[in-house]
């Protein structure tokens, strides 16, 4: 099971030395492969560098990166070798390795500062499949979901909801998608199954569906068709794109603009969600070299503080960090909504929030106590300035159960020239 996300990472051991990186520019994308162990950066039209050579005794295999909460770190987990667990690669060159007894084979960012995995263990307890979480510094995993089917491997979040998605090769019958409630701790359904040798899978906000990938033969490696999924929350499967053309599909990624990122064995592939391929861009010659990961860089735009809870009377924190050079020291706009969809296009991409009465309540400025800085600058590194806060009014019924999106845009020289990702919360 191989990945994406973030702005390049790599896979060393704990002693393995820092390689300062070359720069990497926003919504260029980075790729990791298991056989070399080598990180690459590919711009859109297909001119790859190699940003880090890993070493000869290099024995671990990269399972999925992505960037940090910083929006310019990277993260990298990893399945094979010693010791497990994740990578953190600065751009500045300086690694930090934090090893745990779960082969980790996922990792997303959770609202309240922790780093949600999955895999399975290697030592310690005699639990063999889980959801689990640890903070963004580093300790020992702690189990969210314990019973997950066997091989679970990725998850996503359904922000519609809140519920979380989660592949396994050993779902029966033949793979699927398990539904889960981390904060609950509990399975909630058995979402899909018949999907093979399902690895990745992603959550689309611009259309509410997920997307899943499917590895291909194990039998035959040499010539493994994978296929791409996209699963209704309400379990109705449609096989979007099959065959050798998804030569060992390994990562998939929801990008902005609406289209997917995948990662096969030689190539990164941008398909529509009807399918169909709009580009193939080569990233090695050697069809045994599998991508492990690839992601958009700087993708990572806006992540929201939870940690103080989201009930009447807590504050939810927000932050936005935009790696574009058109956005340092430009200014920011948040806005609010009670639902995502249909979102609105912004030049190549798309604003995950249905406008409504909140959104005009936020973009007026009649709710400056509750939405605070919603307006702001940013500073030359392209991070918000003022801090952003969401301050649930402690007026507010508990129970509410009200789920509340935020997004927003970048603005460099009187022009838009980033849209963040949406992400929400519910008013316990």
């Amino acid at each position: 099971m191989l990945r994406t996300a973030g702005f390049c990472v790599l896979l060393l051991l704990a002693t393995a030395s820092a390689q300062p990186l070359p720069p990497v520019a926003d919504k260029d994308y980075v790729i990791c492969e298991n056989i070399t162990q080598n990180v690459y950066a590919m711009t859109p039209t297909g001119v790859v560098i190699t940003l880090y050579t890993a070493p000869t005794s290099t024995t671990i295999t990269a399972n999925w990166v992505a960037m940090a909460r910083n929006n310019r770190d990277v993260l990298l987990t990893f399945f094979t070798g010693a010791p497990y667990g994740l990578s953190v690669l600065t751009p500045g060159g300086t690694v930090a390795t934090y090893a745990t007894t779960w082969r980790a084979d996922n990792i997303r960012l959770l609202d309240d500062r922790r780093l949600l995995w999955n895999g399975t263990t290697v030592t310690g307890p005699a639990l063999t499949n889980a959801a689990m979480a640890t903070d963004d510094v580093a300790g020992t995993p702690v189990i969210l979901v314990s019973g997950m089917p066997t091989t679970v491997l990725n998850g996503a979040e359904n922000e519609d909801t809140g519920l979380w998605a989660f592949s396994s090769q050993g779902t029966s019958p033949a793979g699927g998608l398990t539904e889960a409630d981390i904060a609950a701790g509990m399975i909630v359904r058995t979402l899909a199954t018949g999907l093979a040798q399902v690895n990745t899978v992603d959550f689309n906000r611009h259309d509410g569906n997920f997307y899943a990938t499917e590895f291909g033969s194990v039998a035959n490696p040499a010539s493994a068709e994978g296929a791409v999924y996209q699963v209704t929350p309400a379990g109705a499967i449609t096989t979007i794109a099959s065959g050798l053309a998804l030569d060992r599909v390994n990562s998939m990624e929801v990008m902005q603009d609406g289209n997917l990122l995948i990662g096969s064995r030689h190539n990164v592939l941008i398909m529509n969600t009807a399918g169909t391929v709009l580009s193939t861009l080569p990233f090695q010659v050697n069809r045994s070299f599998p991508a492990t990961g690839a992601t958009v860089y700087g993708s990572n735009r806006l992540q929201l503080d939870t940690t103080g809870g989201t009930t009447p009377g807590s504050g939810v924190g927000v932050r936005v960090s935009f790696r574009a050079a058109a956005a340092a020291n430009g200014t920011y706009v948040l806005a609010a909504a009670l639902s995502e969809r249909p979102g609105l296009v912004i030049g190549s991409e798309i604003l995950d929030l249905q406008p409504d009465i909140l959104t005009l309540l936020v973009l007026g400025g009649a709710l400056p106590t509750v939405f605070q800085n919603f307006a702001g600058a940013l500073d030359a590194a392209g991070d918000n300035v003022p801090p952003i806060l969401v301050q649930i009014p402690a007026t507010l019924p508990s129970g509410l159960n009200l789920r509340v999106f935020i997004a927003g845009v970048a603005v460099g020289g009187a022009q838009i020239v980033g849209v963040t990702e949406t992400e929400a919360f519910t008013i316990r």
